[in-house]
């Protein structure tokens, strides 16, 4: 079986101090706070890795897992925006 990437949010420590501040502004929000700020009911750490907030919807949260355990699915932990236009795809086939 062909390996099926994911790609979310998932900052360690040392990227908070080396992330652009312009992209910790873009996500400051009133009364939270920014990357990596405690958020309430145990949800973790704001966009931190392996933080409950930082996992994939549900269900393809499990379909990882699955496939994670299988050895063919891998997790990519993105530590910026990113921005794949329609017109790029005909070089990613």
């Amino acid at each position: 079986m062909d390996p099926l990437f994911y790609s979310n949010w998932g900052l360690t420590d040392h990227e908070l101090q080396t992330i652009p501040p312009a992209l910790v502004r873009s996500f400051r929000k009133p009364g939270v706070g920014s990357f990596g700020s405690q958020l309430r009911n145990n949800w973790g750490r704001l966009l931190m890795r392996d933080a409950f907030n930082s996992e994939l919807y549900a269900p393809l949260q499990a379909e990882y897992v699955k496939g994670k355990e299988a050895g063919s699915d891998i997790w990519i932990h993105k530590n910026r925006y990113v921005y794949l236009l329609a017109r790029t795809w005909s070089y990613l086939t």
